[in-house]
This record gives C-alpha cells, structure tokens and sequence, in this order.
C-alpha cells in the first residue's frame, strides 16, 4: 500500500504488464473516499479501472489517496496471487427446465436506460441486435411477447423522495419511450411500472397466469436492478424465470456478469441467446 503524491508513484516503477491494482481517492458522490480495483502496467502512461464496486461507475475523483499492490506469496497456506472462482463450475442449462407455454419479458427497454446511458450503451454494443433476434423468433413462433416499461416519477413512485436524498441534484424521472429495436407490436402487452418491481402493483402476475405462463425468457435493462428484481419476483410467484443474458445491460460488463453469477440457478436460470431461441423454435 503506497501514498501517492499528486496522483503518481513517489518512485520510478516498471510493470510490463498489466497488474491489478487496488486505487483509493475522493468518491464523485461527496467528500469520503472511495476504493476502486485497476490496472496498471502494460505500456499505458495512468491507471485504468477494470472494476467499480458502486454500481454507476463513476470511478474517482482527484486527489488520489493510495495504490494497493497485490504481491505473490511463498508461503502455500497463507493468501496467493492467484484468483479463485468462488462459485463451482455449473453444467449447461437444461431443456428440461422449460415448462410450456413460454413467454418473452423485456424489462426496461427505454432510450433513458441505454440510447441515453453511455456506460450501457459502449459497453454492450450488440445488445439491440440479440433482443431484436430474440423477439423476431418469439413472433414466428407465435409466443407470448410482453414488455414492462419504467416510468418512475415523484406522484407515482414511494422510493422517489428517498432516492434524491440519497444522490443530491439528481433526477430519477424515467420516461417510458421504449428503444426502437424493442418497440411492442399490435396485440403485445406492456405494462408500466414506477417502481423497480415489474410484478409490484402492475397487473403483469394476473396477466400471464390468466395466459397460462410457466416460463419466462427475460431481457431488459439493466442486469443488477429492475432485471434482478424482475426474475426474482417471478420466481417467487411460481414462474420459472430465464435470464438470457445476451438480452441484457449493465453500466458495466463486470456488474452485469457477477449479478448473473450470483443469483444464476439461485431465483432464476441463466441462459444465452443461442438457449432462448431454440427454445422459441421448438413451439
């Protein structure tokens, strides 16, 4: 653990490649600090972050405080440089997990969560390509298509007050314009939502049971939040949710895949694209 000094290292350091690091300085959400994981080395002249624990990415701000150098160690019982999956390999997903009839869920997919939202949008650039493979199958295959919209607001939504205390000049208010490539067509259903919840107060839980709905092949916006909570609720209603996670965004790559890794085969299964649209094929 190094102090730095006007955001550099008080002595020369060669990395030739790329190491990661810890890098401590000021949070941009107030005056205390913040930790993010980086990489330096590798012929690049500053640091670059690989991973911010907050989830709006908003790395750091300067003065920077200190860098954390993680060092081999010799001794086998004690911590090593390598890292370790915590979580064991999992076999494939199974088709045995779907129960018919199968619907498609898009969750939040609005030009204020990625047109609008560069983190997402750079970071999954062939997001609006998988969805639009993902409805044109559902469509051909004559299966449910369902979209939930965000339009959260300070009437409508109870967590609206608290969440601008919480982030100071911020505005939460959502519209619910959907993104081109996930617009609903004639006879599709969409419902709105003006919490986090698609199933809290919306009418989509006596909607697909009144369908008949067993399974669910979930995509939307973004993975760590309305996603989540989307599946979740579905899971715990009785559906049997399936996240395809080619269908979903994050602000990040790395927030999106650990949300997955986490709950994967915990409130919902995960799947890829390829999964879903053989599923679709075989209705």
């Amino acid at each position: 653990k190094v102090k730095l000094q006007d955001d550099k290292l008080p002595f020369p350091a060669d990395f030739p490649s790329p190491t990661p690091v810890l890098l401590a300085g000021k949070s941009p959400r107030g005056d205390h600090k913040h930790v993010v994981v980086a990489e330096i080395g590798g012929g690049k002249p500053a640091a670059t972050i690989t991973h911010d624990p907050f989830p709006d990415g908003g790395g750091l701000e300067s003065p920077l405080d200190w860098v954390g150098v993680f060092l081999p160690t010799s001794n086998s019982n004690s911590l090593s440089h390598k890292w370790h999956c915590a979580i064991p390999p999992r076999s494939p997903p199974s088709v045995e997990w779907v129960q018919r009839p199968v619907a498609v869920l898009l969750v939040d997919m609005q030009v204020d969560f990625f047109q609008k939202s560069e983190p997402v949008s750079t970071s999954f650039p062939r997001l609006p390509d998988a969805v639009a493979s993902l409805l044109t199958a559902a469509r051909r295959s004559g299966a449910e298509v369902v979209h939930v919209r965000e339009r959260s607001n300070s009437v409508d939504s109870p967590w609206f007050a608290f969440w601008k205390e919480m982030n100071p000049g911020r505005d939460p208010t959502v519209t619910p314009e959907a993104e081109a490539f996930a617009r609903e067509e004639k006879n599709e259903r969409v419902f709105a939502k003006s919490t986090y919840d698609a199933f809290l107060d919306t009418g989509l839980d006596t909607y697909l049971r009144s369908r008949g709905i067993r399974t669910l092949l979930i995509g939307g916006l973004v993975t760590s939040a309305c996603v989540l909570l989307a599946a979740s609720g579905a899971f715990q209603r009785g559906y049997r949710p399936l996240v395809v996670e080619d269908c979903c965004g994050d602000r990040s790559v790395d927030l999106h895949r650990q949300t997955l890794s986490a709950e994967d085969r915990r409130s919902f299964g995960v799947v890829d694209l390829a999964f879903a649209l053989s599923v679709l094929e075989e209705s």
